[in-house]
């Protein structure tokens, strides 16, 4: 193919293609009246828009042993390409599973440019849409969509469809959506909305979390993992979000094992070294999730052969001391920073690769919880947490609390840590270092403390006065690191400081304290599908905690009013629900006027809810609108257009102050009792 009226720069590495954009062309290729969506069938896909430079994506599919197929991809600043920028033979490779992701440069900033891949014989994607960043002097006010935990089996993504259709229409039109993390979901179960099953895999029969009898299997190999991408691809209104909007991308743990930390799984109490299969689910990850990995930390991946070798508890080998650990955690680097105009700097940070082992022994947590990472009470937490003492030497192996004897483990060990040390120190420099009105900082899981004011005791089988953490998942599990890095952003003054999580599946945003101050914000949000967490603790509770004081609060039936008081109970606390509970059965009016917020650092939360968050972004604040899901719709099928049960909005005005909430649609409980 001839390749004049151009400029090109092309370089393979790793499967990444760059190009420039020259000036405009008629196109020498030419694409038949239809667009193919068996040759195409997971759709086209954009991603890390930079003022010049955007990557877009796609696969083909190819036969069992096909080698490589040329494609020709065409860039214009049209849907209907009569004149192109780009056009450029690139090869998808069978070691990629026939994707493609091409870097295309020399593009104008803030500007939307179309795109599409060609066959040799002319069959073509769809047409997708991108857009460039701004200008780097630019202060104009951007919207973005925040989404995360899409887990195909549960529900339908109307919120993506709600997100493209009011695109479409203009009502609300969007710069790019920053996913969160939990693009699939590696283990599948019997049961579903949407029928899944990994081909070839036996189901077992207990799912190592809960340790209910439930069938279930999970991913193993890259083949596992590429079918689970093709199958949520599969989804139309996730394939025309992708082909409408550029996507900024982190993972969270689904994308390679549930509850991850490292290369360790950790479906069963002691975990089992997975570093094959993370190896295997890193690949996958980028061949289906376009990306632009560069940065201090951020880099493609690239191959590596590891074995399944045991390190951390129960080894004398440490997650750092364990070559195949580090290789197979250190094959592909996702950390990264993009620029939004002068308003906005984003900050993608990776919660998983880099954290310690979780802080408290699961033997040891299971003598005051029913969970081993889950309701553990918070006081246990810091202390294993720790490690050894501020003078470096060793603390206590064991100590009591509430009568019984714990052992600390990492009673030697340095403090837990998140994001690990290099990660840790990027991110702290990042932030001091901007010179952006806002720094937009993307983690997967939820850095708010989200606690709950009782615990089961499993001794006397009541519910006892204890602070306990929802669960040592997020940075919950990792206060030290937490208090480090809030406490330097309140030392530093670096103001505009707002977290975007996910992972928790509910929708709550509010303040982040360090000495009793609100030095940044937080807004978290629910999963587009994934089962909301009310649901799951209201189970949990009512199930393995029955006839406690706990199950009357925050269990009970899962439907009806009082699957509603679990978020009362985040937000007042057991001395509060207790009577107002008591007056919901007896049908007495109910109302919390006067009553004391127990987490005074939370604006808003529904533990409930599904769905998206949309965020404008403006020089003098912040708004962020959820839209929020409920169960029975995500159950509802295409053919009828679903919207938000209801909205939310609150404005963050940098400036450390509390959020308020306003509501379009009904009002979730328990704020319609301050009416």
């Amino acid at each position: 193919m001839k390749t004049n009226r151009r400029s090109l720069l092309q370089l393979m590495t790793m499967g990444t293609i760059s190009v420039m954009a020259g000036s405009a062309f008629a196109p020498l290729a030419r694409a038949q009246d239809r667009a193919d969506g068996m040759v195409f069938p997971e759709g086209v896909a954009s991603a890390d828009p930079e003022p010049e430079s955007v990557i877009v994506w796609t696969r083909v599919f190819a036969p069992a042993k096909a080698g490589k197929v040329p494609l020709v991809v065409q860039l214009s600043e049209t849907p209907s390409f009569e004149r192109v920028l780009v056009e450029q033979q690139v090869d998808a490779l069978p070691d990629l599973d026939h994707t493609v992701r091409v870097a295309v440069g020399g593009l104008q900033p803030a500007r939307h440019y179309y795109y599409r891949f060609l066959t040799a014989d002319g069959a073509r994607s769809e047409t997708g849409r991108t857009r460039t960043a701004p200008d780097p002097a630019s202060a104009a006010p951007f919207r973005f969509a925040s989404v995360s935990c899409q887990n195909f089996q549960t529900g339908r993504y109307h919120a993506y469809r709600n997100l493209v259709e009011r695109d479409r229409s203009g009502e609300a039109p969007l710069d790019f959506v920053l996913f969160l993390g939990d693009f699939i979901y590696e283990l599948v179960f019997r049961e579903g909305i949407r029928p899944l099953t990994l081909p070839g895999r036996s189901w077992e029969t207990n799912d190592g979390i809960s340790g209910r009898p439930l069938s279930y299997q999970y991913a193993e190999s890259v083949e596992d993992y590429r079918y689970l991408y093709r199958t949520y691809l599969s989804d139309p209104w996730l394939r025309a979000a992708r082909a409408q909007f550029p996507f900024l991308c982190i993972w969270d743990d689904h994308e390679f094992s549930n509850d991850c930390w490292q290369s360790m799984a950790t479906y069963t109490d002691a975990g089992e070294p997975s570093q094959q299969r993370r190896v295997a689910a890193s690949q996958a990850w980028f061949e289906y999730v376009p990306a632009r990995l560069t940065g201090p930390l951020g880099h493609d991946y690239a191959p590596v052969s590891v074995e399944n070798v045991r390190f951390g508890r129960g080894s004398d080998l440490s997650a750092e001391e364990e070559p195949n650990n580090r290789a197979a955690v250190d094959c592909i680097g996702l950390p990264r920073k993009l620029r939004w105009g002068a308003l906005a700097d984003i900050v993608l940070t990776d919660s998983r690769s880099y954290r310690s082992e979780p802080p408290v022994a699961p033997d040891q947590a299971k003598k005051l919880s029913l969970h081993a990472r889950a309701l553990l009470p918070t006081k246990m937490i810091g202390t294993c947490d720790r490690g050894r003492n501020d003078d470096g030497s060793a603390a206590s192996e064991s100590f009591e609390h509430d009568g019984r004897t714990i052992v600390n483990d990492r009673h030697n060990k340095a403090p837990g840590t998140m994001l690990g040390e290099r990660q840790a120190q990027w991110l702290e420099e990042t932030l001091t270092t901007s010179c952006a009105k806002w720094k937009l900082c993307a983690s997967s899981v939820p850095l708010m403390p989200l606690t709950l004011d009782f615990r089961y005791d499993l001794a006397s089988r009541e519910t006892v006065a204890d602070e306990v953490a929802l669960t040592i998942d997020s940075w919950e599990g990792y206060p030290a690191a937490r208090s480090a890095l809030l406490d330097y952003i309140a030392s530093r003054s670096i103001g505009g400081t707002v977290f975007l999580s996910g992972d928790h599946h509910m929708h709550f945003a509010g303040g982040l304290m360090s000495g009793g101050r609100r030095v940044a914000s937080e807004f978290c949000v629910a999963g587009i599908s994934s089962t909301a967490l009310g649901d799951v603790l209201g189970s949990f509770v009512a199930g393995e905690m029955a006839g406690s004081e706990a199950a009357d609060l925050i269990g009970g039936p899962q439907t009806g009013p009082t699957a509603r008081w679990i978020n009362l109970s985040f937000l007042y606390g057991r001395d509060t629900s207790r009577p107002l509970l008591a007056d919901l059965r007896a049908g007495t009016a109910l109302s919390l006027a006067g009553a004391q917020r127990r987490l005074r650092h939370i604006d808003y939360l529904d533990v409930r809810s599904h769905g998206a968050l949309t965020v404008e972004v403006m020089e003098d604040g912040l708004t962020g609108t959820y839209d929020s899901y409920d169960a029975a719709q995500l159950a509802g099928e295409y053919d009828t257009v679903i919207g938000p049960a209801y909205r939310v909005v609150m404005f963050d005005d940098g400036r450390s102050s509390p959020m308020a909430p306003t509501f379009d649609g009904s009002t979730p409980f328990p704020f319609d009792l301050h009416a």
